[in-house]
């Protein structure tokens, strides 16, 4: 199924463009990037739709694979587990226990207010008075319903193409996030939604298209296409971090200062660092993430390089079940039965790790060889995936990895 086009005005992307006014001049024709994340949640939507436009449960597709289109031309599939099952079938019940006529992923659009502005509902029930508009979040932070600008500009859209056939007097909008456990919503009239698109949203675009709009750093950088290389932000979050400082660089060079500060933080001064958090965690990995980018590709960043990280979890290789189970049987114990250590070896309905499975049949069956002994007799079951790259200083003593420029491109582990 492929992903709907979106408008650079379009719903989900308001929060950002009417917060950051700068934003839409500073990442015109820059290239979209996919996420994992991202990823992910437009599977479990493509999930959410076909099940609603057939009228089949979530769960007839338990253990089949979604595919999913990347802004690079290729796919990636996601197995539709128990968890985006629940996920998906929570909005499904949600939005079929609200009274009126169906909506399902229909195109709405507002180019009297944003021109050639448009977007697409995840669900929505009309009636004769009361419109209800969900919108469904896979996963992520929580987000709430109260003047959310992806809502009002559903609500908007809604009303100019479709308010012809109701008699809308108020909008119920809502936010539907599954794994979160959390469903949020707010009433409003169709007054306000008129309001807001004169005064905020298309006021919001005249002005984005004027010279130098401003740049206002916010929650609302997470998914800007410049959050890692943006100067605005950065000064913002040093701003936060070092105090007030009329130049980057200065914030740069007095954030490296070593100081020592006497005393402790008293509970009133933690709630004001709080607040901030967020927006620096997100920045850091922001930087990170742009910076790991840069060297893959062959464009230095000071000294850093790319090294090889924290060896994985060690993993059973495919069809090791068998063999382990035929070992098992072979265990001659007067205190424990053959099927007795067969339950030992299990977890519910999966073959337990090899720490847990080590326990039960000793490690010396896994052991690889050595210089004097020989190896177990199940020493190639195991397998230990290699680290995930991992973005160090120059002066790190691990040799640089070399990557293959065609390769699919993998995300920085956190810094060490």
């Amino acid at each position: 199924m492929t992903e709907a086009a979106h408008h650079a005005w379009g719903p989900s992307s308001l929060k950002q463009k009417i917060n950051c006014l700068a934003s839409d001049q500073a990442t015109r024709g820059l290239p979209d990037t996919d996420t994992e994340a991202a990823l992910s949640g437009t599977a479990t939507h493509s999930l959410v739709e076909f099940c609603r436009e057939h009228d089949v449960p979530a769960k007839d597709y338990l253990g089949k694979k979604i595919t999913v289109n990347k802004v690079d031309g290729s796919t990636q599939e996601f197995l539709v587990d128990q968890a985006r099952v629940d996920s998906a079938q929570t909005f499904i019940d949600h939005i079929n226990g609200l009274p009126g006529i169906d909506f399902n992923e229909q195109r709405v659009r507002y180019p009297e207010w944003v021109p050639g502005a448009f977007g697409t509902l995840d669900g929505a029930r009309a009636n004769d008075g009361v419109v209800y508009l969900r919108d469904f979040k896979d996963g992520g932070m929580l987000v709430f319903a109260k003047d959310n600008e992806q809502l009002l500009g559903q609500a908007l859209g809604f009303y100019r193409d479709w308010g012809h056939l109701f008699e809308i007097e108020e909008f119920d909008l809502g936010i539907v996030q599954p794994r979160r456990d959390h469903i949020d919503t707010w009433r409003v009239s169709l007054e306000y939604v008129l309001n807001w698109a004169t005064t905020v949203l298309k006021l919001a675009y005249e002005r984005a298209q004027g010279p130098s709009p401003p740049f206002t750093p916010g929650e609302w950088c997470t998914f800007c296409k410049i959050r890692g290389t943006c100067a605005a932000r950065a000064q913002s979050v040093f701003e936060d971090v070092v105090d007030q400082f009329d130049d980057l660089d200065d914030a740069v060079a007095g954030a490296a200062q070593k100081k020592f500060v006497a005393g402790v933080l008293g509970n009133e001064q933690i709630a004001k660092i709080l607040p901030v958090i967020p927006n620096i965690k997100a920045w850091c990995s922001d930087i990170q993430r742009y910076a790991f980018a840069e060297v893959r590709s062959g464009r230095p960043v000071g000294d850093y390089k790319i090294v090889e990280g924290k060896l994985g979890d060690r993993a059973f290789i495919p069809g090791a079940e068998a063999k382990i189970l035929e070992t098992a049987a072979k265990i001659e114990s007067p205190d424990t039965s053959v099927d007795e250590v067969i339950d030992m070896l299990y977890e519910p309905r999966k073959l337990k790790g090899p720490a847990q499975v080590e326990k039960v049949l000793g490690k010396p069956l896994f052991k690889p060889a050595t210089e004097k002994k020989p190896a177990g007799a199940l020493h190639e079951l195991i397998v230990r995936p290699p680290g995930k790259p991992t973005l160090v200083p120059g002066d790190d003593g691990r040799p640089a990895m070399v990557f293959d420029a065609a390769s699919a491109f993998e995300e920085v582990d956190d810094f060490e």
